[in-house]
C-alpha cells in the first residue's frame, strides 16, 4: 500500500510535469524564419547505440532528479520535472508542424513513455525527500537518510532499462 507521503510526492511531481507541459503549450510559437522539414532530421545509429545513449541520458536525468534534488532540498527536482514537461510538449508540437500524424506521435510515445515518466517520478520522490533531510538538520539537529532504499533506486533504473529497450527497438 502506498503511503500518504509517497502518494503526495508522486502527485506533486506529476503536477509539476504537467505545469511544464501546459506552459509549453501556451507559449509555443512558430518562428517563420526556420524551415521545418522532416528531411532535416538525422536518424540515430543502430538500435544498440540508441539503447545505450537513451538509457544513459535517462539515467543521468534520473540521477539529477534523485541526487541533485536531494542535495538541493527538492528544488532541482522541481526544475527538471518542469523542464521535461516543457520539452516533451515542445517536441510533440514540433512533430505536428512537420505533419507527422497524431497516431505516429502517440505510437512513438505510448509504448515507452509511461514507463519512462513513472521512473522519473520515482526518482523525483527521492529528490523531494531532500526537503525532509534539511528539515531534520535544522529542527532536530540530526542527519538521517529516510526513505532511500536499494529497492527505491533499483526499481526506477529497471523501468528505464525496459523503456530504453522499447524506445530503441520498437518506436
Amino acid at each position: 500500500m502506498l503511503t500518504k507521503c509517497f502518494t503526495g510526492q508522486l502527485v506533486f511531481s506529476l503536477l509539476v510535469l504537467i505545469i511544464g507541459a501546459l506552459y509549453s503549450f501556451m507559449s509555443f510559437k512558430v518562428i517563420s524564419t526556420h524551415a521545418f522539414s522532416i528531411d532535416n532530421l538525422e536518424l540515430l545509429g543502430n538500435a544498440h547505440e540508441n539503447f545505450y545513449s537513451i538509457f544513459c541520458n535517462n539515467l543521468i536525468v534520473g540521477a539529477l532528479l534523485a541526487v541533485g534534488g536531494y542535495l538541493s532540498g527538492g528544488l532541482l527536482t522541481v526544475i527538471i520535472l518542469f523542464w521535461n514537461g516543457f520539452l516533451l510538449t515542445e517536441i510533440v508540437q514540433s512533430a505536428m508542424l512537420l505533419d507527422i500524424s497524431g497516431w505516429d506521435i502517440a505510437y512513438s510515445l505510448m509504448l515507452h513513455g509511461p514507463l519512462e515518466i513513472f521512473a522519473f517520478l520515482l526518482f523525483a520522490k527521492i529528490g523531494l525527500g531532500g526537503w525532509q533531510f534539511y528539515k531534520g538538520i535544522l529542527r532536530e539537529h540530526t542527519i538521517t537518510f529516510k526513505n532511500i532504499t536499494l529497492k527505491g533506486v533499483l526499481c526506477p533504473v529497471a523501468l528505464l532499462v525496459v523503456a530504453a529497450l522499447i524506445e530503441s527497438n520498437l518506436t
